[in-house]
């Protein structure tokens, strides 16, 4: 029995022509013959026009070549070159052209797709050797009817031959020729390239992240329902994990103070995390020009500026001496300037990251509000504390606090590697999508930019995923990190600029980063992070800013609760042989 493609007769296909002899091929040839039914393909001109088509049978015998067969169904007629066929409802429809035309047309074309697809080319002189066309009229008695110089008859399958199929492509094809020969990697190749069988993974990378983002938007914004809850409430602390919401919820709350006619100050510690809510309030018509946004150093420069309060030359400070300068000199600073600009005050002011801020800081703050009473939101997450402990501990807050206990940046598999650094008896639930299993790759000391040139390669290159949904972390600065600016890994260019342009990647220290997010993060040099307790925060932020795909390049260090608990098992094992 003749192997026949597709398995099944197709229900959706109209031709009952062709039906019946895709019955009669399977039923009467024998094993050597391969069938492919509905070879179709789409040819690009020079011009870019498309150019489609289809042959309704492919025949293939190991000696006796290829057949290009061309069916048409019905009662066939032939007026002055113009072809007709009847069908049985009594309907008659002209052809577009002969059919015998058609079938060299159709084997022509098949040949240049073959020639030029790598598959197939090498066994292009065995395809061609022995390959003929033949047209095939299954509700017709061609006879001795005269067909003029369209075709020979002996090239043509009617109703006489359907119960004696292999007789006929006898006579068409030729007997067997022994001296030729289609090997069976030639028709392998055939086959594999005319009736293909695949499975395509179930979901690229791009359209799984597209999904994705939609989810998390969607349960963000959920978390507004808190402004409700807190709509009376004018001095709140907000806590929350990373990925909670809560810089949304932050830029939500101005949002809302903007309309209510309220001058308000929107203040966080990092810059780059100031400059990007500040795009945003920009886009936005209800707060472009109306949210007065910056990071605390920048602040304390605008209003020292303003009132003339001169502020020390910070490139001349000893490296030593700069801590000392930003914690406790520039508050001060800061305190000369407000006293000297009276009327610079606001209705609210919202603080983010603020973990990252030292208690005093705050009190400065408190005196840019319009009054004891006016609106003062604090947002914060312990476990960020990149720049140490002794940051705000809220210990002297005596207004309510609220916590945000849902991660909702983060798939589920990214949050189950971010909580191994989380530090607390109560870790947050992860409400986003299941997402993707972290890749955590090994690498060779040397060969670390090799290998981000490769996850690059993989990510833009295979995945289609776009340069912007990609963000490079490393716990080092530039001056000590592999990766330097303009390094070009492949087709794409590393920058360290806070905007990659085209064909660039961005890298960042993760302090810097910290308060963003991306879609795709690629953590690099992660055994190189800051030893102690900082080091477990560092990973805390860069594993969590990734909200669809993690790529650890490097091994992770291990959290410290977890060597803690390594430590107290070797103790109780060694008293135990003590005993």
């Amino acid at each position: 029995m003749a192997k026949v493609y597709p398995e099944h007769w197709p229900e959706t296909a109209p031709s009952q022509a062709e039906r019946l002899l895709y019955e009669q091929f399977r039923a009467q040839l024998p094993d050597e013959y391969i069938i492919i039914h509905g070879v179709s393909w789409v040819q690009h001109d020079s011009r870019y026009h498309d150019q489609d088509g289809e042959i309704d049978f492919l025949l293939i015998h190991p000696h006796r070549g290829l057949l290009i067969l061309e069916v048409k169904g019905g009662q066939i007629s032939c007026q002055f070159g113009r072809w007709f066929s009847r069908d049985r409802g009594g309907l008659e429809h002209q052809l577009k052209e002969s059919p015998f035309d058609q079938a060299t047309r159709h084997k022509h074309a098949l040949f240049k797709k073959l020639v030029a697809i790598a598959a197939t080319s090498p066994y292009a002189t065995q395809y061609q050797a022995h390959a003929r066309i033949a047209v095939a009229f299954p509700d017709t008695l061609v006879g001795a009817t005269n067909l003029g110089l369209f075709a020979e008859a002996t090239n043509i399958i009617d109703s006489r031959d359907l119960n004696n199929l292999e007789a006929a492509l006898s006579r068409i094809m030729g007997h067997e020729d022994k001296g030729y020969s289609l090997t069976s990697a030639a028709i392998k190749a055939l086959v594999d390239t005319l009736a293909p069988s695949f499975t395509l993974p179930a979901v690229g990378l791009a359209a799984e992240i597209l999904g994705e983002q939609a989810s998390i938007r969607q349960l963000t914004e959920q978390q507004f329902h808190t402004l409700h809850m807190l709509r009376q409430v004018p001095q709140a602390a907000i806590g929350g994990c990373a990925g909670s919401g809560k810089t949304m919820l932050a830029m939500e709350k101005a949002r809302r103070l903007v309309r209510e006619g309220a001058r308000v100050l929107f203040v966080c510690y990092n810059r780059p995390l100031a400059d990007y809510v500040n795009e945003r309030f920009a886009a936005d018509p209800d707060t472009n020009g109306k949210v007065k946004t910056a990071h605390y150093a920048m602040l304390v420069r605008d209003l020292c500026h303003q009132a003339k309060v001169k502020l020390p030359n910070e490139n001349k400070i000893a490296a030593g001496q700069l801590q000392q300068y930003y914690d406790i000199e520039m508050p001060a600073f800061m305190e000369q300037a407000i006293a000297a600009l009276p009327d610079v005050r606001f209705d609210a002011i919202i603080v983010d990251e603020g973990q990252d801020f030292l208690d005093f800081w705050l009190d400065t703050l408190k005196r840019l509000l319009v009054g004891t009473t006016s609106v003062f939101y604090i947002c914060f997450d312990s476990n960020q504390r990149i720049y140490g402990d002794n940051r705000a501990t809220l210990s002297q807050w005596d207004g309510p606090r609220f916590s945000l206990d849902l991660n909702c940046r983060n798939t589920k598999k990214i949050n189950t590697l971010v909580m191994r650094y989380y530090q607390g008896d109560d870790p947050p639930e992860a409400g986003g999508p299941d997402g993707r299993a972290p890749l955590i790759v090994p690498v060779a000391v040397g060969s670390e930019k090799e290998m981000l040139r490769r996850t690059l390669n993989e990510l833009v290159n295979t995945q289609g995923l776009p340069l912007s949904d990609i963000v490079v972390l490393t716990p080092l600065g530039e001056a000590r990190s592999v990766c330097k600016e303009g390094d070009k890994l492949g087709s794409i260019v590393l920058t360290w600029k806070r905007k990659a342009g085209a064909g660039q990647v961005r890298i960042s220290t993760i302090a810097k980063f910290k308060g963003l997010e991306a879609p795709i993060v690629i953590l690099i040099e992660p055994d190189k992070a800051h030893e102690g307790a900082v080091r477990d925060y560092l990973m805390y932020v860069a594993l969590s800013r990734a909200t669809s795909q993690l790529i650890v390049l490097g091994e992770l260090p291990k959290p410290q609760k977890e060597a803690a608990a390594v430590g107290a098992e070797a103790i109780m094992e060694g008293m135990g042989d003590e005993q």
